[in-house]
């Protein structure tokens, strides 16, 4: 940067006009050098193409720009171990440092970090960043806060306050910094989706994502995107969660796959073996729900250990509320009204997007949630704990075929109720939906009660005394709970998801329900622009969308290891 041109910046800031220090800020980003040239066209590509050339020719390159192009390219996906041409590392005194390579190198080091959940890596390489930091240009100021504030929410530190982040953002507007703008709307939006405010992170992350698409500006893009699929299974939608992420998996760098595998994990529930290039969080969740799978305790609990030991605080939380949600003896109070909610059978919605990993790839599913009776104590869990609790001795009720879903209702309600029992208008309530009315329900209610015992059979006794319901049993009974059920809505919605482009035909046949039901549910939806048809041939086809999320018709020709890129 010239004196005149530093000399105005500083004047402009004095002056407090945002638009004169937007314009010399333009001026001085445009004296960079070719090496800088080279990584910023790298990152409009979205992939490390344009860095090629360089690393593979014998003195192109300085030792600082060869480190700060290779930090670029592997943020941007690629591997030493890849396909690219031999690298030509330059001799280390061929030339002195300098300090902007070795800052970019630092930035894209923090970035990699993060992105592969390590803030404690990120935060070595934002030390680093800060050594190098030019005071007098305020876009590297501003990035290194954005990556500070970044680093802190990942963390799980405090520190990350809506305030910082508006003050940043209209920093960034007003320097034309655009990408910066995106990954500060994106990473408010996962603030706000952690704290609990799912509306207002839904919001932000829906901005996010289309002003990436607007500046088509492929990193930030992929980055919102990922964090639209998080606040969407947050949101109780695991199904579009599903969508995005694996659509992102396709065509994002390699640097996003331990954040992508997580959440992909996480919203469908799938323990199969994951790619060897999936993260190690993703791995080890795998794991533990194949223990839980065939109902190996202790196997369950140390995977969940070692991911708490070891994990970032974004994925401590998420294992933490999974631990409370799956493992029967776990006693940790984590102080979530909602989690607890459910599990006292206040709310029948599973919290925190946890649904998503009771579906595997199961079609057919009564229920997400069990109740786990114990002499003194009630409360529920995930389905998929049902295994862990077996092999322990505990009694499955309600699981037969031709048990109906009502008499297993009841079964459930009274027994989260505690030894008092239920009020038998409260009981109806909460098995219909609705008020009791006596010389309109009598029957009804007496014709569910007397079945709800034909299904607890000898394993208890439902007893009804002074206008009260309440539930005796000896050991530890597991009942599933249908009121936690997915709607008809829901199941198509789950199976669009996970199998793209089916008939109406195919998905009545796989979940067993009529066919013009499921017609017309998908004519709702179409509707709704929640789905959209294809004509294919004779055969109209059905695809799960979300209105934000937009997949790219291009892959990234970086997705994959194995992919030959030249420059």
């Amino acid at each position: 940067m010239d004196p005149a041109t530093r000399q105005r910046a500083h004047l402009a800031c004095a002056d407090g006009s945002l638009e004169t220090i937007s314009a010399r800020l333009r001026a001085c980003d445009a004296m960079i050098s070719p090496d800088e040239q080279r990584i910023r066209k790298a990152f409009e590509l979205g992939h490390p193409g344009p860095l090629a050339s360089c690393l593979a020719t014998p003195g192109s390159i300085t030792p600082s720009w060869f480190e700060a192009t290779l930090a670029a390219g592997r943020l941007l996906g690629w591997k030493e171990t890849g396909s690219w041409p031999p690298l030509a590392r330059p001799e280390p005194a061929s030339a002195a440092p300098d300090r902007r390579a070795d800052y970019l190198a630092a930035s894209f080091r923090c970035r990699l970090a993060l992105l592969e959940l390590r803030p404690g890596r990120a935060r070595v390489s934002l030390k680093q960043l800060e050594q190098r930091l030019d005071p007098e240009r305020l876009a590297e100021r501003h990035e290194r806060d954005t990556l500070e504030l970044w680093t802190l929410l990942m963390a799980g530190e405090p520190g990350f306050t809506s305030a910082r982040v508006d003050a940043l953002t209209q920093r960034a507007r007003a320097h034309g910094r655009s990408e910066q703008v995106v990954e500060l709307t994106a990473l408010g939006a996962l603030a706000q989706a952690q704290a609990g405010d799912i509306e207002q992170g839904m919001r932000l992350a829906r901005v996010a994502s289309r002003m990436a698409r607007t500046e088509e500006l492929p990193q930030p893009a992929i980055l919102a995107n990922l964090i639209l699929a998080r606040v969407r299974r947050l949101d109780g939608s695991p199904y579009l969660a599903a969508r995005i992420a694996s659509s992102l998996r396709r065509f994002a760098p390699s640097s996003f796959r331990p954040w992508i595998d997580w959440e992909l994990v996480l919203a469908t529930g799938d323990h199969a073996e994951l790619p060897a290039d999936a993260g190690r969080e993703a791995r080890e969740l795998s794991e533990a729900l194949r223990a839980c799978a065939v109902g190996d305790h202790e196997r369950v609990s140390e995977r969940l250990d070692a991911l708490k030991a070891h994990a970032c605080g974004l994925v401590r939380a998420d294992v933490s509320r999974l631990r409370a949600a799956l493992l029967p003896s776990s006693a940790e109070s984590l102080g979530d009204a909602a989690l607890e909610s459910w599990q006292a059978g206040v709310s029948d919605v599973v919290p925190h997007g946890l649904a998503g990993l009771c579906l595997g790839d199961r079609a057919q599913l009564d229920s997400v949630s069990i109740v786990v009776s114990e002499p003194g104590r009630a409360y529920r869990l995930l389905e998929r704990a049902s295994p862990l609790l077996i092999v322990r001795g505990a009694i499955l009720i309600g699981s037969e075929a031709g048990a109906q879903l009502r008499s297993v209702s009841v079964l459930a309600a009274v027994a989260l109720a505690g030894g008092r029992g239920l009020e038998e208008q409260e009981l109806f309530r909460q098995v219909y939906g609705f008020h009791y009315k006596s010389e309109i329900h009598r029957g009804t209610f007496n014709t569910v009660l007397h079945r709800a015992r034909g299904v607890l059979g000898r394993a208890g006794s439902l007893l009804r005394e002074d206008g009260r319901v309440r539930l005796t049993h000896e050991g530890t009974l597991i009942l599933p709970d249908p009121r936690c059920s997915l709607g008809t809505r829901d199941r198509v919605l789950r199976f669009l998801a996970t199998v793209p482009r089916i008939s109406a035909r195919r998905i009545a046949d796989e979940l067993e329900l009529p066919l013009r039901s499921v017609q017309a549910m998908l004519r709702e939806l179409v509707d709704e622009g929640v789905c959209s048809s294809l004509r294919d041939g004779r055969r109209i086809a059905y695809v799960v969308e979300d209105t934000t999320f937009h997949e790219p018709t291009q892959r990234n020709p970086l997705a994959d290891e194995d992919a030959t890129v030249r420059g």
